[in-house]
């Protein structure tokens, strides 16, 4: 007997879903939890909880001089890729996937707000690893996308599109947790144009052609956007009264951010691109 959904009540369901996750993003606080019992001595292999509105676990995988390396492990399992590992953690959460997002947490935010929750043995360690480097190449584009979960008229690269939006802005929120008592998120936000846009616009001669080098200022609503074409930086100064609220920024339909809107957000390795282009496919609103 096969059980498997139609496309499109598989896709009504990822939408359903992931909206429901965008709406808990606007209520989330933005600050950590101070616990009674924090990792002083984490080591690689530890599995690691930091909690604010909801529990975020990650793996450590290596020690640096400036934090801990981790890859994050999703409690949502209908956003998480298909071919993501599953692990029983037997916490707050019981089950969580492995995702493609690693972040270097700083020994200070450890120290204070991160509590172990497991350990996992050298063989569980390797297989994670393994599985964290394939859903890497995933969202690279390295694979066919998981078709049955996406929808049929995108690339069929990466995990879809909704299983990207979802990662996006649940990296958006880490990294908006580990920033918290630095004001980063109020200052100033960094995008990389290149996790967004690897392979549409990794080369572009085309449109180089179309551009003169330089410095551009560029007005949409409720922004004023700088593009320096020939360092690649498009600087977006978002309006005051929306500065604090949470907002989204789409470039070609993609959500570049989504969270707490700074005074100024900076898109780098931007590939050089007419500034009518840029003036038509960026856009700032808030997910009211």
């Amino acid at each position: 007997m096969n059980n498997k959904k139609p496309e499109g009540e598989q896709n009504s369901i990822l939408e359903s879903e992931l909206h429901f996750y965008m709406s808990m993003l606007k209520k989330s606080k933005k600050d950590l939890e101070k616990v009674a019992n924090p990792c002083t001595d984490v080591s690689v292999g530890d599995i690691i909880v930091l909690y604010g509105d909801l529990p975020t676990y990650g793996l450590v995988r290596e020690l640096t001089n400036s934090g801990a390396d981790v890859i994050f492990l999703s409690s949502n399992l209908i956003l998480s890729s298909v071919k993501a590992l599953k692990l029983r953690i037997n916490h707050l959460i019981n089950l969580v996937a492995v995702s493609p997002i690693e972040l270097t947490v700083p020994y200070d935010v450890v120290s204070k707000y991160a509590e172990r929750a497991g350990r996992v043995t050298n063989e569980q360690l390797n297989r994670i690893l393994e599985n964290f480097e394939l859903l890497k190449d995933v969202e690279n584009g390295k694979y066919e996308d998981e078709r049955a979960y996406a929808i049929p008229s995108l690339p069929s690269v990466g995990f879809g599109e909704l299983k990207e939006e979802y990662y996006r802005l649940e990296r958006d929120r880490i990294v908006g947790l580990l920033n918290f008592n630095k004001q980063v998120a109020y200052d100033l936000i960094k995008v990389n144009f290149m996790d967004y846009f690897p392979k549409e616009y990794g080369s572009a001669p085309s449109l180089k052609m179309l551009v003169a080098k330089g410095e551009h200022t560029i007005r949409i609503e409720n922004a004023i956007m700088k593009y320096d074409e020939t360092k690649g930086i498009l600087e977006m100064f978002i309006a005051d009264e929306y500065i604090g609220k949470f907002g989204i920024v789409e470039m070609y339909d993609k959500i570049l951010y989504a969270g707490i809107l700074s005074k100024m957000i900076e898109v780098f390795n931007v590939p050089s691109l007419p500034v009518s282009m840029i003036k038509e496919n960026v856009k700032v609103y808030l997910n009211d």
